[in-house]
């Protein structure tokens, strides 16, 4: 039996995109107002930044149903293959127990559901881990002990520049919002178990990167994967990298857009790094 590899939109993998042909992504539907938009297909990121930058309430999203999942489950398995589904962190959607309850109703045992524990850039590694481990022919259980394995080295950290949309969402509130913006203070978020928390933070943006690059110093494995992410802000790419470059060898990397799975909550013009640790 072949398997099959089932994700959703918290990846920020499009459909289209070149490198997942075959993969089944189930999308995260974001509602501004009463108006339904589906990342990647009638909404693309820029636009979703600049409705974004207009509004005074933040849009919300909707998890994926079990139905949805069901309906998806079912198909593949009537198809003679196994499923692997990898979600989104289920510290941040109900999509992972979504799954977990699609699973049960269809074939729990040709189907193997991973809480990702991560979003954006984090949750595509894992996906693209998933697919060599295919390629390479290993069974289902093994693919999935390994990812529940590696995914626990994975750390991804981002500084924050505009913090309207921390306070909009209730992270901040209306007085430290004040004086943040008074003393130039930026926080700089990371995942941790699933969630996306505040870690630290820097007098000024930039300094958030130098402060970053020394958290990060000595611990990057360099045999794996090494993201940039950015939130409607590439020229920030070059800055930011040329500072991490001063502590570790940022030689090989691949940056991404962050999409609405993780844009809805922090805004535009953050920027951070996904890593794994030795």
């Amino acid at each position: 039996m072949g398997i099959k590899l089932v994700i959703d939109s918290g990846s920020d993998i499009l459909k289209d995109e070149k490198g997942y042909e075959g993969v089944v992504i189930l999308p995260i539907k974001l509602y501004f107002g009463e108006q339904e938009y589906i990342p990647g297909v009638n909404l693309n990121n820029k636009e979703f930044y600049d409705k974004l930058r207009e509004v005074t309430k933040l849009p919300h999203t909707v998890q994926i149903n079990p139905q949805e999942y069901y309906e998806v489950f079912k198909k593949i398995i009537d198809q003679k293959e196994q499923i692997l589904c990898i979600t989104l962190s289920s510290a941040l959607s109900g999509t992972h127990n979504s799954a977990l309850i699609a699973r049960q109703e269809v074939d729990a045992e040709n189907i193997k559901v991973v809480d990702s524990l991560n979003a954006i850039v984090g949750f595509r590694s894992l996906v693209d881990i998933a697919l060599e481990q295919i390629k390479l022919g290993k069974t289902l259980n093994e693919i999935t002990d390994y990812l529940n394995d590696v995914k626990k080295k994975i750390r991804l950290m981002a500084v924050v520049d505009d913090l309207k949309y921390l306070k909009m969402g209730g992270r901040l509130k209306a007085a430290e919002y004040t004086v943040a913006n008074f003393f130039r203070i930026k926080p700089i978020l990371h995942v941790y178990e699933g969630e996306v928390k505040s870690l630290t933070t820097s007098r000024g943006f930039k300094k958030g990167y130098e402060k970053i690059a020394d958290m990060i110093d000595g611990e990057v494995d360099y045999n794996k994967p090494i993201y940039v992410a950015h939130s409607d802000c590439p020229e920030k790419i070059k800055d930011f990298v040329g500072v991490i470059n001063k502590k570790i060898k940022l030689n090989k990397y691949q940056a991404k857009e962050i999409g609405p799975a993780i844009g809805t909550h922090t805004g535009p013009g953050i920027i951070g790094i996904m890593y794994y640790v030795k």
